[in-house]
């Protein structure tokens, strides 16, 4: 029996390297997108430190948010697909609204593959900055039918994940695409290589003294493979 196919978009990222480890080990066949397909080695050591021991079901394929191209290549064959790539705190564009252009329009063109290609499934990669930020008074349960005030006081990051989202839902019912979305909180984990989450940024610049003060300030931390 053919192994599934799951596509994974951004495999160099932090939570995209968790999920592609956890694919391989449960026995799927996993293709990830790169923007540079140099990087291939690099993803290929990450997930060998990660303990993978085959390599043999991964394949990559040269895809970028900001462009149509290859994107259904990238779907064709896949059962399911995890779009985790979005631009983040640490590699966001120093422009506000073009970070929210690319998730937007990132999304959009991973939702129109996916469904030209058939794919089973796709689940999003969002976050709580989706549906908690800019409420004056927050409900004691977040549930799903909540959202991330875009007319409060929020960041480009929390705007680009709510949007995002919103494009997504809106598209997979208008098209009768099956998604599923999980909206962690602040992701930390073990570090595979170079590229790891802002959050864990942070504590790396309490560690390193770069931050030269402390706030009082709490977070919800979520482990990445949880997430995964």
């Amino acid at each position: 029996m053919k192994k599934e196919l799951v596509l994974v978009t951004g495999g160099t990222g932090f939570i995209a390297v968790h999920i592609i480890l956890q694919l391989l080990n449960q026995g799927y066949r996993v293709r990830t997108t790169l923007r540079t397909m140099s990087r291939q080695k690099e993803v290929k050591a990450m997930l060998t430190q990660g303990g993978a021991k085959n390599l043999e079901d991964l394949e990559f394929v040269q895809a970028d948010l900001t462009s149509d191209d290859h994107w259904l290549e990238a779907a064709s064959g896949a059962t399911y697909v995890i779009h985790v790539a979005s631009p983040t705190p640490a590699t966001r564009p120093d422009d506000g609204a073009a970070m929210v252009k690319m998730a937007v329009d990132g999304v959009t063109r991973v939702m129109i593959a996916a469904k030209k290609a058939g794919v089973k499934r796709v689940v999003l990669t969002s976050a709580s900055g989706a549906v908690i930020a800019g409420h004056k008074k927050h409900p004691q349960l977040f549930t799903e039918k909540d959202w991330t005030n875009l007319s409060g006081n929020i960041d480009a990051y929390q705007r680009s994940k709510t949007m995002a989202e919103l494009a997504a839902w809106d598209y997979a019912k208008k098209e009768g695409v099956e998604l599923a979305t999980v909206n962690p909180v602040a992701v930390m984990g073990p570090i595979l290589g170079k590229d790891f989450s802002h959050s864990n940024t942070s504590v790396k610049e309490m560690l390193s003294g770069k931050m030269p003060l402390l706030l009082k300030m709490s977070f919800d931390y979520v482990d990445v493979r949880d997430v995964a």
